[in-house]
């Protein structure tokens, strides 16, 4: 049995609810509508994740764009679409800017609907592709650069895999040349900072005073 794509539409005038949700119900689509955002934030907060949010800007109290960054702080993967009577540019890029997938100007037609969904499905298909491909890459890269057999060693892969996920500083110490950058690099690859950069820096090199501001 297919699953229908649940779609929740947002907007304060009801012609608009209604003459989305029946051209959506006509292609499948599971449709609910809601008048504000606060209504649209409430139903996220209560667990909901439809596969789409069709939010319109201007509306009274708490308009789209305010109820655009309250629904990223909650789930940036969900998929809004924009509906506004206004192109300007400056609403268009804030929006995209914040995390909407598109933005359309009403009044719009049905062709201009479909390929927003399109461009959106095929975006969120492409960004977990991206992130399973990411962490595959992670795992061979992680496994090639500490190779480990004797008792001692597999010790250490054991405590760096402990202490990689926790939020705290960690001090390396060893001799030169025993593989302390690599044990660096591995903590770095499994905690919660591996899409950031890692970066070295040589202490040695620093002046005194400058190392310790």
């Amino acid at each position: 049995m297919v699953t229908k794509e649940k779609i929740l539409v947002v907007d304060d005038e009801p012609s608009i609810r209604k003459y989305l949700q029946t051209l959506l119900e006509v292609d499948g689509f599971d449709v609910e509508t809601v008048s504000s955002g606060r209504e649209a934030l409430s139903k996220v907060n209560g667990g909901e994740r439809p596969d789409f949010i069709i939010l319109d800007v201007l509306m009274p109290e708490m308009n789209g764009i305010e109820t655009l960054k309250e629904l990223m702080q909650i789930d940036r993967s969900l998929n809004v679409l924009m509906l506004s009577c206004s192109n300007e540019v400056g609403t268009v890029v804030e929006a995209i800017r914040i995390g909407a997938h598109d933005y359309l100007t009403k009044p719009f037609e049905k062709t201009e609907l479909d390929a927003a969904m399109l461009k959106s499905r095929q975006k969120k298909e492409l960004t977990t592709e991206n992130q399973a491909l990411r962490d595959y890459c992670d795992q061979i890269t992680e496994d090639l650069s500490f190779l480990a057999a004797s008792p001692q060693m597999v010790r250490i892969r054991q405590q760096i895999l402990q202490i990689a996920p926790v939020d705290v500083p960690v001090f390396i110490c060893g001799e030169s040349g025993v593989g302390k950058e690599v044990v660096a690099r591995m903590i770095h690859l499994r905690s919660k900072r591996r899409n950031q950069p890692f970066v070295k820096v040589n202490c040695a090199a620093l002046p005194g005073e400058l190392l310790e501001s």
